[in-house]
């Protein structure tokens, strides 16, 4: 599968999806859903990339996850083999996740 920005953006969405009909469904409070959604996130084998830098959202420690973001989902498919997209849970964090689990999620969607 040839990834581009719009494959990128349908697997994101696929997974802002989900993890709105999870926070719908469960009824919970915010810290309890993060972790259910971290949880089902195991199911795909994913990791949650986390800026721990306490800097505000211009900081250089953001701006320099963002090109390494972009570098995985473009430029590095043979080393990383990984795609990275927004976490819905948490703004400023990322799901890395295989290509391969990736195309399968666009292909039959998300458990």
């Amino acid at each position: 599968m040839e990834w581009n920005q719009e494959t990128v953006d349908k697997v994101e969405l696929l997974f802002k999806k989900k993890w709105n009909s999870m926070n719908i469904e469960k009824k919970t409070d915010r810290a309890n859903m993060s972790a259910i959604w971290n949880k089902y996130l195991v199911l795909y084998e994913a990791v949650v990339l986390r800026d721990n830098s306490k800097d505000d959202l211009n900081s250089t420690s953001v701006q320099t996850l963002a090109s390494l973001i972009g570098f995985i989902n473009f430029q590095n498919e043979n080393v990383a083999g990984r795609l990275a997209v927004r976490n819905p849970d948490r703004v400023g964090q990322w799901i890395l996740i295989s290509r391969d689990i990736a195309e399968r999620v666009l292909v039959f969607g998300m458990l």
